[in-house]
């Protein structure tokens, strides 16, 4: 059987960069090589394209990628071909794209922006689509997704960072500890548990340098969950995580990826009732908002045994101490099993989208 060509595309313009990095090494080390020949794309902090040769550990060091044998590269647009295009000093050449698996995390990864290159393209992709990621990653366009349904959310507003700098009232009508965060931005990014209000402003500023837009939001008391899900129109759920960190610490950037004090207990200890309505909620809110393939829900449950809707990520972090692989491989889903799943996803979601019948178009026409 002819191997297909996978492009894993990873980096990126974003405050997310290195963690796409460490994401990319660990799928990298995943891959199925039996089936798969895998094109590394990495995207550079200002933005670059390159196609590149370098090993998993230059990748995941985040820097040392850009030092190696990189050749510059673009999506080709021009043919509805699946192509990328690969410049040399004085020619280019063309690498037929069979699928993408996407690990760009945040800006411009996450939000839909190559998800419509690769639509455009007519590559099929790993992750969610162009409305469902870059729903997911305005927190605000999210929570309208949310309050269409039964599902409940912590409460918040939203402000931008003109109203502010004019000298917007705030109407906070809840109590602290309260979090404010950037509207766009992921992996805990530029978030602030925020105690009283002495130390609003500067959460609020810190937020501000991040996004324009930024979300004041209630703290809840409880403890903080997170579900994996893969499927398209059948739903597979990893097994549950509790994300518990010392000294009440929020789950952030620094926990998570530079001094990672937090724990993970998979599979978490709830009843089975409060398991099974984790699960509806999760699937209301994957459906609600369309996304596909995969995507990791991030909730809580407060000391009364009520779920809340925290945040949802359509571009889970991959890497080897990550929820969406450690919650199935407890489920006896090793990583390459999974990668092959999403992948086989991506094939099925891309045949199932009617193509244009270009002759029926031009007899109207």
């Amino acid at each position: 059987m002819k191997k297909k060509n996978i492009a894993l595309i990873f980096g990126g313009y974003s405050t997310e960069y290195y963690a796409s990095c460490v994401s990319a090494a660990n799928i990298l080390k995943n891959f199925d090589e039996d089936m798969f020949n895998i094109i590394k794309i990495g995207i550079t902090l200002k933005g670059e394209w390159f196609l590149t040769e370098a090993k998993s550990h230059e990748i995941e060091d985040g820097k040392k990628w850009v030092e190696c044998n990189n050749k510059a590269c673009v999506v080709d647009l021009t043919r509805n071909s699946g192509e990328i295009i690969i410049f040399n000093e004085s020619s280019f050449d063309k690498i037929k794209i069979d699928c993408v698996f996407l690990i760009t995390h945040g800006y411009r990864g996450e939000d839909g922006s190559i998800q419509g290159v690769l639509e455009v393209a007519n590559i099929p992709y790993v992750g969610c689509g162009v409305l469902a990621s870059a729903s997911g990653m305005d927190k605000q366009i999210t929570k309208v997704f949310v309050d269409s349904t039964n599902v409940k959310r912590p409460k918040s507003i939203d402000l931008l960072k003109e109203d502010y700098k004019y000298g917007k009232k705030l109407n906070i009508e809840f109590s602290y500890p309260i979090f404010v965060k950037p509207a766009n931005g992921g992996s805990s990014v530029g978030i602030t548990k925020v105690e009283n209000e002495a130390t609003l402003h500067e959460a609020i500023m810190t937020a501000f340098d991040f996004d324009n837009k930024i979300i004041i939001e209630e703290g809840v008391q409880g403890r903080e969950l997170s579900i994996a899900i893969v499927g398209n129109d059948e739903l597979e759920f990893g097994e549950i995580c509790e994300i518990i960190t010392p000294e009440k610490k929020p789950f952030s950037y620094e926990t998570k990826y530079i001094n990672p004090i937090a724990q993970m207990k998979i599979p978490a200890d709830i009843d089975e009732i409060t398991l099974k309505n984790i699960k509806e909620m999760a699937k209301t809110i994957y459906k609600s908002i369309g996304c596909e393939i995969w995507a990791r829900i991030d909730l809580f449950l407060d000391n009364n045994n009520e779920v809340y809707f925290n945040e949802i990520n359509t571009i889970p972090a991959f890497t080897s101490h990550s929820i969406v692989p450690l919650s199935f491989q407890k489920k006896g889903i090793e990583s390459t099993m999974l990668i092959n799943k999403l992948i086989d996803l991506a094939y099925e979601r891309a045949k199932r989208r009617k193509t244009l019948d270009i002759e029926s178009v031009e007899s109207i026409l």
